[in-house]
């Protein structure tokens, strides 16, 4: 993939990419090249250390109805 390591310090890492790979705009995109190395599916399933349940903010249910009875 072209990634090269710079330093590593701990928690940090400084990668360096080549000028060909226009496609790398944020660290997210690093991690992305990692996880397609590694293969997603190596990685070990965990649960996160907090539950959480999602719910409909009420302007954006409201605006749902809306549009459904505009429509």
């Amino acid at each position: 993939m072209g990634l090269s390591i710079l330093e590593n310090n701990g928690d940090k890492i400084k990668v360096e990419f080549p000028p060909t790979r226009s496609d790398i705009l944020h660290p997210c995109d690093i991690v992305e090249d990692i996880g397609i190395g590694f293969g997603f599916n190596n990685i070990a399933r965990v649960f996160p250390d907090t539950n959480t349940v999602g719910s409909y903010q009420p302007n954006n249910k409201f605006s749902d109805l809306l549009r459904q009875e505009l429509a």
